[in-house]
């Protein structure tokens, strides 16, 4: 493999957060392979997930930390700001003439529980404030933040491992393979393919129809073709038949003068 390829890409390089949860004001650098975050109980561990997973589109019920957005705002203050780095390099970097080697993607949050995003390029200026981007992003560089195999809160891992049944360890099965989603999404495209196959059959239907409507409307174009011809060939005739008329004129006129 080229060195292009072996670089690192889609991996979370840095965390900030502003007001959010326990922390004031915490940034943290991350190394491309292992990390593990460690500390005293309350901490604020947790909330490093939690904010990975709220600001890449996350929604704050399943993080089982808050109801909605504003119950992770610090506090008493009015917004909080949480921000993830992600490396963008190699032959799958996304869109690297924009934004460069590392993407950020910011999250604005209020009080209120609105939030607004802002996506920005490896030289810190806003590239976009679309949600539909990072979904883009994240699709790119397979990171599912909504997957318990990839972000797995306390409550889902006593829920799904510790105290679980064998259904709930299959539902865990499902979700983190995805298969459930999957079989939802061939069944939505098994849907569009016969909403489709039943388009195609009604047009096919109406082919033989226009098919004639056609050769009606061509047959119908060389007439007026045909009109349009003895048009022009008439328009001659007219100034020939005037020219005619000159000619004779003239003869008359010589003639007149040859018997003065």
């Amino acid at each position: 493999m080229s060195s292009q390829s072996q670089r690192p890409k889609g991996i979370i390089s840095k965390i900030k957060l502003e007001n959010f949860m326990c922390h004031n004001h915490f940034e943290l650098t991350l190394g491309k392979n292992v990390n593990f975050v460690v500390g005293n109980n309350g901490s604020g561990k947790s909330a490093l997930l939690v904010a990975v997973s709220v600001c890449l589109g996350g929604q704050a019920r399943s993080t089982n930390r808050a109801r909605s957005l504003g119950g992770l705002v610090q506090n008493g203050k009015n917004t909080a700001l949480v921000a993830v780095t992600i490396r963008n390099e190699g032959s799958e970097a996304y869109e690297p003439e924009k934004f460069g080697r590392e993407i950020t993607v910011e999250r604005k949050i209020t009080s209120e529980g609105g939030s607004s995003y802002v996506i920005k390029g490896e030289n810190g200026k806003r590239v976009s404030n679309k949600k539909e981007v990072i979904v883009e992003i994240l699709d790119r560089f397979n990171l599912q933040v909504h997957n318990v195999c990839s972000v797995l809160n306390q409550d889902d891992s006593r829920n799904y491992i510790v105290n679980s049944t064998p259904n709930k360890k299959y539902q865990f099965f499902l979700m983190g393979t995805q298969l459930e989603e999957m079989k939802k999404n061939f069944a939505r495209i098994d849907e569009h393919c016969k909403i489709m196959e039943n388009t195609l059959a009604r047009k096919s239907q109406a082919i033989p129809d226009m098919k004639k409507k056609k050769d009606d409307l061509k047959a119908e174009y060389k007439e007026v073709q045909a009109v349009e011809s003895q048009r022009g060939a008439l328009q001659q005739y007219k100034k020939k038949m005037a020219w005619s008329y000159v000619l004779e004129k003239e003869m008359e006129i010589q003639s007149m003068k040859e018997h003065l």
